[in-house]
């Protein structure tokens, strides 16, 4: 029974149901050469929670972009956004970081590797 699990685990994995960090980092996103793009939908209440980060981090003049996943569901697709808020964090037009959920420190933090 354990073998089964692990080849299930490992099919996920290479199927692109489990994201590893070297699936994203490294990609380039088109238009962004410093920025935090921000997946988000507006049922979604963590997203809403992270507005008021989001605004502090646009006054301290960050490049805040945020993409409604609803609307520009190409998109979503293409950077497999699997949950919101999916944040990533943009230097020289790449993605260097990244950030799934409602986590404002982490959030505040990794901004600074974009300034």
């Amino acid at each position: 029974m354990k073998k089964y699990i692990i080849l299930f685990l490992i099919f996920l994995f290479f199927s692109g149901c489990l994201n590893s960090k070297s699936s994203i980092v490294g990609e380039e996103f088109p238009n962004v050469k410093n920025g935090i793009v921000v997946f988000s939908a507006e049922w979604c209440h963590y997203c809403k929670a992270l507005k008021p980060y989001l605004e502090e981090l646009k006054a301290k003049g960050y490049n805040v972009i945020i993409i409604d996943v609803d609307k520009n569901r190409d998109l979503a697709e293409k950077y497999n956004i699997r949950g919101v808020p999916t944040i990533f964090y943009i230097k020289d037009g790449k993605v260097i970081d990244y950030t799934i959920g409602y986590n404002p420190d982490e959030l505040m933090e990794k901004a600074k590797l974009v300034k």
